[in-house]
């Protein structure tokens, strides 16, 4: 009876995931149908949300308190770039709001990289990392928009998004598949949301 519980809880806690991950794709999906001046506000919002979330994973915290000094400095470089380029304030004009996505965006990746890397920062800030990435898929999207989203490339962005939209609806299928599968192969469903997942950052 416990087993059968435990196997049930389980599979509870799989179409959750597969719920929350669903929900996620599509609030990104949103993303690429906004305007490019709420683009631009929902930017400086999740630019906002990244200095927050820097105030409360300080370098000088309990948070990297294992790591090296040359690691802790390298990292707190990340950081004071990341920083600097976020207070630069609001671009304006289409070529410069299009730089200044882009090197924050490259200062997010580097650090979401070093994120990945550190299991004992996971384990110790339990959420931190998983939030971090939400916020770099946000800015990655934005920033592709601003990229692509201008006078010259208008259509080249709405073949993207067709692309992409496309894609994610495919992927939502492959979803609903995975809720159905038997809960005797938790493991190996898990394994493919998760590639599901990653294949669907990856189309934006």
């Amino acid at each position: 009876m416990i087993l059968k519980l435990t196997i049930m809880d389980l599979n509870d806690k799989l179409k959750n995931t597969l719920e929350e991950l669903k929900t996620k794709a599509d609030n990104l999906k949103n993303k690429l149908n906004l305007s490019t001046a709420d683009a631009r506000k929902e930017f400086d919002i999740q630019t906002e949300k990244v200095k927050e979330w820097m105030d409360d994973n300080d370098i000088n915290s309990e948070s990297f308190k294992h790591k090296s000094k040359e690691a802790k400095q390298e990292l707190k470089t990340m950081f004071d770039e990341l920083q600097l380029q976020i207070s630069l304030g609001k671009a304006e004009g289409e070529d410069a709001i299009k730089e200044q996505s882009k090197k924050v965006k490259e200062q997010i990746y580097k650090i979401k990289i070093e994120l990945d890397k550190d299991d004992k920062f996971q384990k110790i800030k339990n959420g931190a990392s998983e939030k971090f990435n939400e916020l770099s898929d946000t800015i990655s999207i934005l920033s592709t928009k601003f990229e692509y989203d201008i006078e010259d490339g208008k259509e080249i962005w709405e073949e993207k998004k067709k692309e992409i939209n496309k894609e994610i609806d495919g992927w939502s299928d492959e979803f609903e598949e995975l809720k159905n599968k038997s809960t005797e192969k938790f493991d190996e469903v898990s394994k493919e949301v998760s590639s599901v997942w990653n294949k669907i950052k990856k189309s934006f």
